[in-house]
């Protein structure tokens, strides 16, 4: 399964700013109704009335949302392709992986309510409507793993494509009659560069489409916790418990390149290693929390002996910097983890954190509440 969950959020806005339009006369320029149709173009890719106020080309404004869709689709399922370290799926899926985003976006409610004059700006209030997705999404895909590896227990071929097969499906059925929250209010602001254009900065506009929906596939349960901190600008209920560990002094310790067993009641469930952890200079630009240093971790898994298909995701990580939790950071180049199925092939993913510019060694601890066995890696940095 390639699936880039927390990621998938901030691929929406940075595709806004290439297509920033000019406004009309002061006189007869309505604010609200620009940022209106501004957001109607990046968000929901219906780019008619926008192209109309600010000259821009419909057909690049189209290719522009076909774009940032396609970008959703790959942070979705990964690279549809049969080189290394991704994976080849139908394109029939990733078809119907473009039309669910579209779906998706299409049902995002929001409205610039009022604009107000200040300075050489607009402060334009817009109201939002978070779309819960996650908790039904969730919900529904379980139910569907436990049904499907009931009635085929041993199946082991194409065991990514089933689930985000599944996960489609879970996505399309909730899609129907989506739920709502209560509406929420907050500002952006309308300005010119220097070359006289109008437009929303792109931090405006991730404030605006946090409200709108997050695409993930946990629920609040998992989610929620005393104490729990968002990471970058990630403001959602999908963000992982960032909650110091109580039990760090109790778990048992690893090394760096071990490969070791987790039990459970006395059985070997699950086969583990922390492969690497470095330091990377590379950044995302769907990540703007713009850390100080940025680690990723390696690590692979084998499902022994467990009957239901288990999963170490960013759910089951923590990386920590002393007595701090550090914040998941979002980078299209790691590789996500998949469902391994007992008896079936080992799976190798990716992780990465930010950390402080003078960080010299973190632990990574890492407890998954289906096999519910702690354990620590701690590492020196270089």
């Amino acid at each position: 399964m390639k699936i880039k969950y927390l990621s998938v959020l901030m691929a929406l806005g940075l595709l806004s700013a290439a297509a920033a339009g000019c406004g009309e006369k002061k006189e007869s320029f309505d604010a609200a109704a620009y940022t209106q149709a501004y957001l109607d173009a990046r968000i929901k890719g219906n780019t008619e009335e926008y192209a109309k106020l600010s000259g821009e080309s419909p057909e690049d404004l189209a290719a522009l949302f076909d774009e940032k869709v396609q970008s959703l689709v790959t942070l979705s399922i990964g690279e549809n392709s049969n080189e290394p370290g991704s994976q080849l799926l139908p394109p029939q899926l990733s078809q119907d992986y473009a039309a669910m985003w579209k779906d998706v976006l299409q049902h995002t409610k929001y409205k610039a309510v009022e604009a107000k004059k200040d300075g050489d700006s607009y402060a334009v209030t817009i109201e939002t409507e978070y779309m819960n997705l996650n908790t039904p999404v969730n919900d529904l895909l379980t139910e569907k793993l436990t049904e499907y590896y009931a009635e085929s227990p041993d199946a082991q071929t194409n065991a990514s494509e089933t689930y985000l097969q599944l996960m489609l499906e879970s996505y399309q059925e909730v899609l129907q009659e989506p739920a709502y929250e209560e509406p929420a209010k907050t500002t952006v602001t309308l300005s010119q560069d220097d070359k006289k254009v109008w437009t929303v900065s792109d931090e405006d506009l991730q404030t605006v489409q946090d409200g709108l929906f997050l695409p993930a596939l946990y629920s609040d349960a998992e989610a929620e916790g005393e104490g729990a901190s968002d990471p970058g600008s990630l403001s959602t209920e999908a963000t992982p418990d960032q909650t110091y560990p109580e039990d760090l002094d109790q778990t048992p310790t690893h090394t760096l390149g071990e490969s070791f067993i987790l039990q459970q009641d006395g059985q070997d469930m699950v086969e583990f290693s922390v492969d690497k952890v470095e330091v990377t200079d590379e950044r995302s630009e769907y990540d703007t929390s713009n850390p100080e240093k940025v680690v990723v971790v390696t690590y692979t898994y084998k499902n022994l002996g467990f009957a239901d298909p288990i999963l170490y995701d960013q759910m089951s990580f923590k990386l920590l910097e002393g007595e701090s939790t550090c914040s998941p950071y979002y980078l299209q180049s790691l590789s996500p983890a998949d469902i391994a199925t007992k008896g079936g092939d080992s799976v190798t993913a990716s992780l990465a954190y930010g950390v402080s510019a003078d960080c010299k060694e973190v632990t990574v601890y890492v407890n998954n509440s289906q096999i519910e066995s702690p354990f620590q890696v701690t590492v020196p940095l270089a």
